[in-house]
C-alpha cells in the first residue's frame, strides 16, 4: 500500500497518533478512538503488516520505522507546509525531446516532460524510470541529472511548492501518449519551468541548482538566481 493511501484514513492515523504517546492494549485504542472491534483490529492489522506497528505481548506499540515516518503523518492533512519531490524526465532522441501533454491538474493540457511525484522513500533514478513507464510505457538508459529546481508557484492567496529534479535520458522502446517533438517546433502552453530549461539548461556541464517563482494569476515566472 502507498503510503498516501495508508496514511489517508483518518481511523489509521489515531491509532498511530496514540501509540506515538506510549503503548497501549487493544481496550485503551478502542476506548481512546471510539471503534468497533473488527474495525480497530483491521486497522491495527494493515499497520502491522506495512510495519508501522509492533505487538508485544499485549500491548501494540509504534515500530522504529514507524516513528521515522511520525512527521509526515502529522503534516498529511497541512501538504502546502512540505515541498513536495518531483522528476522531470527528458527523453532525447537526436534533435528531439519526448513530450506530452498532461491529462490532470494542475495544469491539465498543458506541454510537460515526462514525469511526476516521488514516492516516499524512492531513489530518483527508480523514480524516473517508474515514471517514464508508467507515462509513456517504455524504459530509459543513460540517465543524468542536469540541474534542481527549487520551484515555488503562486495563486491568489496560495502556494505550492516543488523540489524538480530534471534528468536526461535516453529511449529504450516505442512510447505511448507522447510526441517526438524538436526543439524549436514545441507549440502551445508549456509549464514554464520546463520551458526555462529547454531553453537554458539542456547543454550543462554540471549539475546547475535553480531557485524559481511562478505567479500563476500573472503567468510570470522568474528565476530568482541559479548556482
Amino acid at each position: 500500500m502507498k503510503k498516501q493511501g495508508l496514511f489517508s484514513d483518518e481511523k489509521r492515523r489515531k491509532i498511530l497518533f496514540e501509540l506515538e504517546k506510549k503503548p497501549k492494549k487493544f481496550v485503551q485504542l478502542k476506548r481512546l478512538i471510539n471503534l468497533e472491534s473488527n474495525i480497530l483490529s483491521y486497522n491495527i492489522n494493515i499497520l502491522i503488516k506495512e510495519k508501522l506497528v509492533n505487538k508485544k505481548g499485549i500491548y501494540y506499540e509504534l515500530s522504529d520505522y514507524g516513528r521515522y515516518l511520525m512527521p509526515y503523518v502529522h503534516k498529511f492533512n497541512d501538504a502546502s507546509l512540505i515541498p513536495m519531490p518531483c522528476i522531470a524526465v527528458i527523453i532525447r532522441k537526436s534533435n528531439k525531446i519526448l513530450i506530452r501533454t498532461k491529462d490532470k491538474e494542475p495544469g491539465k493540457g498543458m506541454k510537460i516532460f515526462i514525469g511526476g511525484k516521488m514516492n516516499l522513500g524512492e531513489d530518483i533514478f527508480e523514480s524516473a524510470k517508474r515514471h517514464a513507464n508508467e507515462k509513456v510505457g517504455i524504459d530509459i538508459k543513460s540517465l543524468k541529472i542536469i540541474c534542481v529546481n527549487n520551484y515555488v508557484s503562486k495563486k491568489n492567496n496560495s502556494i505550492a511548492h516543488y523540489v524538480v529534479f530534471f534528468i536526461t535520458a535516453e529511449p529504450l522502446g516505442k512510447p505511448k501518449k507522447a510526441l517526438w517533438l524538436e526543439l524549436d517546433k514545441i507549440k502551445g502552453k508549456m509549464f514554464p519551468d520546463n520551458r526555462f530549461i529547454i531553453d537554458k539548461m539542456l547543454n550543462n556541464k554540471s549539475v546547475k541548482i535553480i531557485n524559481s517563482v511562478y505567479d500563476e494569476n500573472l503567468d510570470d515566472f522568474k528565476v530568482v538566481n541559479i548556482s
